[in-house]
């Protein structure tokens, strides 16, 4: 059987994710890679959250509000 894995809502991924000061899509994916990442982040964030996707600067909090 496989096994399910359940992730963070989206909001709580982007509060993780912004407080880890990524500045790219890159340095993101050096991220999901590694050991540091939680299993309950998904890799492919824009895959998982693609209703509430708006792209990599919207994910990594680099937008300007």
């Amino acid at each position: 059987t496989s096994k399910r894995t359940y992730y963070l809502s989206f909001d709580e991924v982007k509060q993780i994710v912004k407080g880890l000061n990524l500045k790219s899509n890159n340095e993101w994916s050096n991220y999901a890679k590694s050991d540091r990442k939680p299993k309950n982040i998904p890799a492919s964030p824009h895959k998982v959250y693609k209703d509430q996707w708006k792209g990599w600067p919207d994910f990594l909090g680099k937008n300007k509000k």
